[in-house]
């Protein structure tokens, strides 16, 4: 059991992922096709970083209280903004801000590590001291230069309905 990062969408959770990747098992928005709540739990138990925005749908931190935690703060107004644009460009529906404001509350509840979204590149070494994952400082200046997005947004509703009775 590494370390969970979550935030609100937008908030460079596909770049964490991609980030520590490169040094450990990682995953991002593994909750995305999901079938059982006891296969997040197998994944969290293998050990690995889990990268996921819908975090605050699951128990996480009831069911592993001593695994450490990063939530990503960024603004609602500018996730919403940039939710906004992204779907735009993917040809979705608008997002709700009604939703990105319920979403907010709920990220708000988690305990951990906030890290602002401006500040991420320089807490890097924080959060790595936090997962007990070596850092190197020639590393982290090859990847925060990267911008790394999901191409595609999927989602996947039976996954969501593990977490949630509909």
């Amino acid at each position: 059991m590494i370390g969970f990062i979550t935030g609100l969408p937008r908030s460079r959770t596909k770049w964490f992922a991609d980030y520590f990747g490169g040094l450990v098992p990682s995953f991002h928005e593994p909750l995305n096709g999901m079938r059982s709540k006891y296969e997040f739990y197998s994944l969290v138990r293998s050990g690995c970083v889990i990268s996921d925005s819908g975090l605050f749908l699951t128990d996480f931190q009831k069911r592993f209280p001593n695994v450490p935690t990063v939530i990503v703060e960024r603004k609602a107004e500018d996730v919403f903004e940039s939710l906004v644009d992204y779907f735009e460009d993917q040809e979705f529906p608008r997002p709700s801000w009604k939703v990105t404001l319920e979403h907010k509350a709920e990220i708000d509840k988690i305990k951990g590590l906030r890290i602002p979204f401006e500040s991420i590149n320089d807490r890097l070494e924080e959060i790595h001291e936090l997962f007990n994952i070596p850092f190197s400082q020639d590393y982290a200046d090859k990847m925060t230069v990267q911008n790394l997005q999901i191409p595609v947004l999927t989602t996947d509703v039976e996954s969501f309905k593990v977490w949630r009775q509909i």
